[in-house]
């Protein structure tokens, strides 16, 4: 008998106009696939991506059903808020129709919380939370209004059990009091189908270091400021270096206007704005080594892919990549700390081909996609296994 499909409710899915958005809740999604049927339900606001309503890639099955936004004032967000859930609604009657899905995994707390509490509640679904939001760490949970964050606490105490993908989102839930049993599952990472002859090449060529980032542009989280002036810095020392920043975001007008103003960077910085995930993975193969130099990370997939390409990197100890990256993979240094990162940018330009490719490799394997996979159909199981004694009792 085929295993019974599972209800994925993600708070943020990549989509044309951010192909990088909630890549990591997809990848979740594919590496599941592998292992019982999937189904994504991702409301959309009508005319904001050019998305169809539905798609199936194996057993991956996305419905993007549409709602109005309204503009209205003071009613607005609440009218919005309905328009969401009711689309939501119509979706569901033709999943559970044509899926008949057993199990709902929640990603992410935000407005589809209400969903799986919806389900839960009215057609006895049970559902996991995985949760993957910076402000756990930043301490933008507590800015929250009270309000708010005692309905995210109803929502997590409700779900079956949390998965979160480090430590630290895991230590920082605990504190916030929102479950009693938090377990890490951690993000899927996986290199593009390239020879590991090709990757290893590439740290080879001739001409100037090349150093890559890629991030969201909110630079109070990502301090992507922070890095264009270390490497303002490096390069003024002389260093023969090329910096390519691959993201966008709110603060695109100020990284830009940063990196046309900094000493010594004319020419040397290349930003290519949002690009799919296998443009980012084909710049993890032509770059030397990889630069996280955030304030706040859950995971940090791109420093983990770039160690899957076979690179050493650099990383903050931000929450997420420190737990994964030691001195055999790179350098972890404090993160707000300027003078720690222009150190370590240099010595890496002088060491990233002491660093062994296949070691690097090796470092990421624990993230392959049938890993991840097999560690969430545990919890599937063990979901249905419950209630399969609680019917029997």
């Amino acid at each position: 008998m085929n295993p019974p499909a599972v209800l994925f409710l993600p708070g943020w899915y990549p989509t044309p106009v951010d192909p990088q958005d909630g890549i990591f809740i997809r990848k979740h999604a594919l590496a599941v696939s592998q292992l019982r049927p999937v189904i994504v339900l991702f409301p959309v606001p009508e005319g904001a991506y050019n998305l169809p309503q539905s798609r199936t890639i194996g057993a991956l099955h996305e419905y993007f059903p549409t709602y109005k936004p309204s503009g209205l004032p003071l009613i607005g967000p609440a009218l919005t808020l309905l328009r969401f859930f009711l689309a939501a609604l119509r979706s569901l009657r033709i999943i559970r129709k044509t899926h008949q899905p057993r199990i709902v995994h929640l990603h992410v707390i935000l407005r589809n919380g209400m969903i799986a509490m919806w389900l839960h509640f009215f057609h006895r679904l049970p559902f996991l939370l995985t949760e993957h939001w910076t402000g756990y760490l930043s301490g933008a949970h507590e800015s929250l209004s009270s309000l708010r964050r005692f309905v995210m606490r109803i929502i997590a105490r409700q779900s079956r059990l949390i998965t979160v993908v480090s430590p630290a989102l895991r230590d920082a839930m605990i504190q916030a009091d929102l479950h009693h049993d938090i377990r890490i599952v951690p993000n899927v990472v996986e290199s593009v189908g390239r020879s590991r002859a090709s990757i290893v090449a590439s740290t080879r060529f001739e001409g100037p270091v090349r150093i890559l980032n890629v991030s969201d542009f909110y630079d109070e989280k990502k301090n992507v400021s922070g890095l264009l002036r270390a490497f303002s810095s490096l390069v003024c020392k002389g260093i023969d270096a090329e910096l390519h920043i691959i993201g966008d975001g709110p603060d695109r007008k100020l990284l830009h206007t940063l990196a046309d103003t900094l000493p010594g960077l004319s020419g040397r910085v290349k930003f290519s704005g949002r690009v799919a995930n296998e443009v980012v993975l084909e710049a993890m193969a032509k770059t030397h080594f990889y630069v996280c130099p955030s304030h706040f990370e859950t995971f940090s997939v791109s420093t983990a892919e770039a160690l899957a390409a076979g690179k050493p990197v650099i990383c903050t100890a931000c929450g997420g990549p420190e737990y994964f990256v030691d001195s055999s993979c790179g350098f972890v240094i404090p993160k707000a700390n300027q003078k720690a990162l222009e150190e370590a940018l240099s010595r890496m330009c002088q060491q990233f081909q002491n660093f062994n490719p296949a070691a690097l490799r090796s470092a990421a394997n624990r993230f392959q996609a049938r890993t991840v996979g097999l560690l969430f159909e545990e919890i599937y199981l063990e979901i249905q296994n419950d209630d399969s004694e609680k019917i029997s009792a």
